[in-house]
């Protein structure tokens, strides 16, 4: 089996335990706030990207086996737990940051309303194990990831996808809103964006986010249509192209009406 050999390169190569959270049954996912749980990130991004994906990082730490970039040093990073052991990481910065601000050239962000960049955010480094890929365990370290953004009051989020990551992150509301871009790390990328507060567009598509949407804010409260609207490409997959079409022909319906 696969995944039984996956596991057995984990656990030669890397002791994979969460200081505190060794003797934690089930899954959860954690802010790493203090510097052990944020160097088991560092070590944990080197690991699948560098070790098993054999992945280039021009960050990357060759002697102590960890990737730290300058987007950490006010990026919140959180890691995902299961039965005391790291699984996956994911990490989110302000595009006020300054550090974040010129790394998000690759994200199209220009295209974006620069005065709101308190309120926007860069999704980097989403990494998971292998065998964790397009699981459950992916699904639920983004949905508490989008509850922490919701109530950091994030209202559009930035992200980068290499073409393999494009249909899970379509399937939780995020669109592509510009071409085919290179990214130093990752290769061929695409810049996506998700309104969060797309409510309703995240519900009809079934996104696992619908529910932490709903919970924190109303529909079009940020006016995240108008960006569907004008940004927003795609998506390449056939479940949410239908509902993604339907959306923007009523944004643009709407928006013929009020003008």
């Amino acid at each position: 089996c696969h995944c039984k050999a996956v596991r057995r390169i984990v656990d030669h190569r890397i002791d994979l335990s969460v200081p505190g959270f060794s003797d934690h049954e089930g899954f959860r996912v954690v802010p790493a706030d203090t510097e052990a749980l944020k160097d088991c990130v560092c070590r944990f991004r080197y690991y699948v990207d560098v070790t098993i994906l054999k992945k280039k990082h021009i960050h990357a730490d060759h002697s102590r086996g960890a990737i730290r970039d300058p987007l950490d040093t006010h990026g919140v990073n959180y890691l995902a737990i299961n039965d005391g052991r790291m699984v996956g990481a994911v990490r989110r910065n302000k595009l006020a940051e300054e550090q974040a601000a010129s790394a998000a050239d690759v994200d199209a962000a220009q295209l974006f309303d620069r005065a709101r960049a308190d309120r926007m955010a860069i999704t980097t480094m989403p990494t998971m194990l292998p065998e964790y890929r397009g699981t459950k365990g992916a699904v639920h370290l983004m949905s508490a990831y989008a509850r922490h953004c919701y109530k950091a009051g994030v209202e559009v989020d930035l992200i980068v996808c290499d073409e393999p990551s494009i249909p899970f992150f379509e399937r939780l509301g995020y669109l592509a809103h510009s071409g085919w871009a290179f990214h130093r790390d990752s290769g061929r990328v695409r810049p996506m964006f998700l309104a969060w507060d797309a409510v309703n567009y995240m519900h009809s598509i079934l996104s696992p986010l619908s529910s932490a949407a709903r919970e924190h804010v109303y529909d079009d409260q940020y006016g995240g249509y108008d960006l569907i609207r004008r940004l927003a490409n795609g998506p390449t997959l056939g479940s949410t192209r239908l509902a993604a079409a339907q959306y923007r022909r009523a944004i643009q319906k709407h928006a013929d009406v009020q003008g």
